[in-house]
């Protein structure tokens, strides 16, 4: 696929604090880009640049090539979709809309005809000649993406658009967002610090941490095969044993080896083996390799979490049961069990 943006060594500093260090990554045509990290991982000043609202202290951006970062914030191929949603008040919905066009001198027949296609696309017609003062949330939050995409920019940034949203309507959103992406085929890039909105709506995700990539790959491959414990333990949750690496897996005190998987570790090197909750499983009759006892229970509905104790361990282990499992009625605190897990569903990470 096509790179649309080339960002190549970029770095920004305020003052003395490092903000972005020599960042590379691209940026494809049509897809949807997330930039994801914990508050001060560079996300947002990454954003600012691409939009014009910062300049950075060395390195590049190119757009289709050419040198974005020499184009004026107001002349570059790039749209904003603020968290706030910054909406015209007295204006009515298809007033705001039009504004961006109007300024460019667009009117007439073909300004009717864009705004009109653009309210179609966030399905907001029957809506048009109302004020944001009498939308929902999730309306107002489509005015403004409509407003960003009637446009047509090369790019479009969104800024922690979904932040302002209940939990319910943030979950319907993802979905609407990611259908409008894929129906207008224009670049999405979004910043979010919520890991399960970026699993559900990006292509790809460039992880931060303290001004660098930490990891850049799909969803999946950020989830099921994390580069670093950092990495492991901000997207999703994750369980980690400290240990040393074995011919096939993790040596850990007091639980024995323990299965894991990982590339060009040398046996006896101190490494963290990482398993995912829903990857333990329970094993009836005591026959699992990692035997303790469940110190707490939390029902989620469609899940159980199990915590369970193990000897001589501070932190517990983690599992996550489907609520239909053979096994989930009969648990309760201060029972022992025993589970296990395959060894391509663990990970050895030296970082």
């Amino acid at each position: 696929m096509t790179a649309l943006i080339a960002i190549r060594e970029l770095a920004k500093s305020f003052g003395p604090v490092p903000a972005l260090a020599d960042v590379s990554l691209d940026i494809r045509e049509n897809e949807f880009f997330a930039l994801l990290g914990p508050s001060g991982c560079g996300k947002t000043t990454l954003l600012r640049i691409l939009a014009g609202f910062e300049m950075p202290d060395r390195g590049s951006v190119t757009l289709d090539g050419k040198d974005l970062v020499a184009i004026p914030a107001n002349r570059r191929p790039v749209n904003m979709m603020f968290q706030s949603y910054a909406l015209f008040p007295h204006m009515t919905v298809a007033g705001n809309v039009s504004y961006g066009l109007e300024m460019e001198g667009v009117k007439g027949p073909e300004l009717a005809r864009r705004v009109r296609d653009a309210l179609a696309m966030v399905q907001l017609e029957p809506v048009a000649g109302r004020k944001p003062h009498l939308l929902s949330g999730g309306q107002r939050q489509r005015v403004a993406l409509a407003r960003a995409l009637v446009k047509r920019p090369r790019l479009l940034l969104l800024d922690e658009p979904l932040a302002a949203l209940d939990k319910k309507l943030r979950e319907q959103m993802r979905i609407e967002l990611k259908r409008i992406q894929h129906d207008t085929g224009i670049t999405f890039l979004v910043v979010t610090h919520d890991q399960e909105e970026a699993l559900v709506m990006a292509d790809r995700i460039a992880l931060m941490d303290r001004g660098a990539v930490a990891q850049l790959g799909s969803p999946r491959e950020l989830y099921d095969r994390p580069a670093t414990r950092f990495v492991a333990g901000f997207i999703g949750m994750s369980n980690v044993l400290e240990g040393r690496a074995t011919a096939g897996g993790v040596a850990v005190a007091g639980l024995g080896a323990l299965p894991a998987t990982g590339e060009g570790i040398a046996p006896g090197a101190p490494v963290s083996l990482t398993i995912r909750p829903e990857r333990v499983r329970l094993v009836a009759g005591g026959g699992g390799q990692v035997a303790g006892k469940i110190t707490g229970i939390a029902y989620l509905g469609q899940d159980l979490l199990l915590q369970i104790g193990l000897p001589g361990r501070a932190d517990p282990l983690v599992a996550r049961l489907a609520s239909g499992h053979p096994l989930a009625d009969g648990l309760r605190e201060g029972m022992a069990v025993s589970c296990d897990w395959a060894a391509a569903d663990a990970r050895m990470l030296t970082e």
